[in-house]
């Protein structure tokens, strides 16, 4: 696992951790994200990214955390660094260009609705 951000106790008593993810846990990120859609009335309303952009992020392009409770991944979460991207939103929000070195996005946010109901504490 990755380094370590915080880690905690659920309130069944389980521990929890929060760390860095790396391209080698694509395979779970991937499957956590199909199971997170699943559970939603309609899979479409979760905008999955793919194994690519997340092999992107992954690569250095940004980051990716993860919450893992007795080695699962039950959590995650992307953000983007956008760099010279074309597709840069700052504009939008009326953040020019020069200011590209402060901005992040947050792509995606899963959690595997089981843990979704279990209140923590650190």
């Amino acid at each position: 696992m990755g380094k370590r951000y915080a880690r905690g106790q659920l309130k069944n008593g389980e521990e929890f951790q929060i760390v860095d993810l790396y391209p080698s846990d694509l395979d779970m990120i991937l499957q956590l994200q199909k199971k997170a859609a699943s559970q939603l009335p309609s899979p479409q309303l979760l905008q999955c990214l793919s194994a690519g952009e997340y092999a992107w992020i992954l690569s250095g392009h940004g980051r990716m955390i993860g919450v893992f409770v007795r080695n699962r991944l039950v959590g995650c979460r992307a953000f983007l660094i956008p760099g010279q991207n074309e597709e840069y939103l700052g504009e939008d929000a009326g953040i020019g260009r020069g200011e590209r070195s402060g901005i992040i996005y947050s792509e995606i946010s899963i959690v595997d609705r089981p843990t979704v109901e279990t209140d923590c504490k650190t």
